[in-house]
């Protein structure tokens, strides 16, 4: 069982308050963004926010993975869009990037992850350029399950435990949970948010 995980594009923190992976905070967003040669921030994912610099992010990535695995002891980790293969030049005075230094940060960030964890890690389609550091494919090699599957929103294991995911808005594809409510057998339910880590 893996988290969905993204750092791809940085929200502010008014925008799309479901899509709680992609909120990385104020500094993420001011400072990781990609510069277009002509000085604009590159538009993020469904014209929302900005893509940003995996480099940039990195420490943010690290930090939040690790507090989210010391809670959750996931066997695997899925992170979002670093293996499609998009990629950006970025004209940032301080942090300027090629398309090259994007493939090998991305290629670094899912390899970190399986290093540091122990997991198996995989990611959005296993493009060649940037599939170096990932062991499985969503979209290429698994079918798609939408938020509005019961198997998706609820899991029960064999223990009797279930995780139920609870939205902050509609349940629908490509919303995140805002937070999982674990129900163990004998214990009161446990809530846990699906929040941002500032680094």
């Amino acid at each position: 069982m893996a988290p969905y995980d993204s750092y791809e594009t940085a929200l502010s923190a008014k925008e799309n308050p479901d899509w709680t992976t992609a909120h990385l905070g104020s500094r993420a967003h001011r400072d990781c963004a990609i510069v277009l040669k002509n000085g604009q921030l590159k538009t993020g994912f469904q014209k929302s926010g900005y893509y940003t610099a995996p480099r940039c992010v990195r420490p943010l990535l690290e930090a939040r993975v690790k507090a989210v695995q010391a809670k959750a002891g996931f066997n695997a980790w899925f992170l979002d869009a670093y293996a499609t293969g998009m990629l950006f030049d970025s004209y940032r005075s301080v942090l300027n990037m090629t398309q090259a230094q994007n493939a090998e940060g991305n290629i670094e960030a899912s390899r970190w992850i399986g290093n540091a964890l122990k997991v198996a890690v995989g990611s959005e389609d296993d493009n060649a350029t940037t599939a170096q550091g990932i062991l499985f494919a969503h979209g290429m090699q698994t079918p798609v399950l939408g938020w509005g599957d019961r198997q998706v929103q609820q899991t029960t294991f064999a223990d009797g435990t279930r995780l139920v995911a609870n939205f902050a808005g509609q349940a629908r594809e490509g919303y995140a949970a805002s937070s999982v409510t674990a129900l163990i057998p004998g214990q009161s339910p446990a809530i846990y948010a699906v929040a941002a880590v500032e680094p």
